[in-house]
């Protein structure tokens, strides 16, 4: 029998053992509170909710003794999971730390509140922008997808990826997609006098443009 393997094995489990209650006096110290565990959830993890609402993840790993300390990140309107990684610049991470599984709580909860903190701080922030963001544009979209529909009488529907959609029954156009402030028409053919007829319309929106800068308004 390999006695420093069996010490080690029951080192492990003696952690594994002592984890939960090593969580809660942890929460207490960071004034968090200690999230209801899911049945399907590992024993080794652990969420806990600050007091603006915010979660931070723990996740013991005996291998190391370490306790992996990360971020849960928000959801947007659509149910999609938004992280750091939705808006910082290219090569920066969304923050994670470790901390040792046997040290005192209150030591690791203030090394957690200097080393880690801050930072989710601000990373939870735009996240939670990023999500505004993206509700704001999925509002303006349904809005200007019901004006165009309105105008011309037909049905404004929702695609899978967001955009706004209308099938009119127009001559030449098949389909109106819509985002945000925007409206592309996916034309089939015309006939060349309704061509015209249509150039003509757009060729006055490109004069109104130009008179607009020229005035000096942008």
């Amino acid at each position: 029998m390999n006695t420093s393997a069996d010490s080690l094995w029951d080192h492990r489990k003696t952690l594994e053992t002592a984890f939960p209650k090593w969580c809660h006096a942890l929460a207490k110290a960071l004034d968090a509170a200690v999230e209801p565990k899911r049945e399907d959830c590992n024993h080794g993890w652990q969420t806990l909710v600050l007091a603006d609402g915010s979660r931070v993840c723990l996740h013991l790993n005996t291998w190391d003794e370490k306790v992996s300390v990360s971020g849960s990140w928000p959801k947007d309107h659509t149910g999609a999971v938004v992280t750091p990684r939705d808006f910082l610049r290219h090569g920066e991470q969304a923050i994670n730390i470790h901390v040792g599984a046997g040290r005192d709580p209150e030591a690791a909860a203030k090394d957690i509140k200097r080393r880690f903190i801050p930072t989710f701080t601000q990373q939870y922030a735009g996240c939670l922008a990023r999500i505004a963001d993206r509700l704001a544009y999925a509002n303006k979209t349904a809005q200007n997808t019901e004006r165009l529909a309105a105008a011309i009488g037909a049905q404004a529907e929702k695609s899978r990826t967001g955009e706004g959609s209308i099938y009119p029954h127009l001559p030449g156009i098949y389909r109106i997609a819509v985002a945000g402030d925007s409206a592309t028409f996916e034309a089939r053919s015309l006939r060349i006098d309704q061509a015209e007829q249509v150039l003509r319309l757009l060729a006055t929106f490109k004069t109104e443009e130009s008179a607009v800068v020229e005035g000096g308004v942008q």
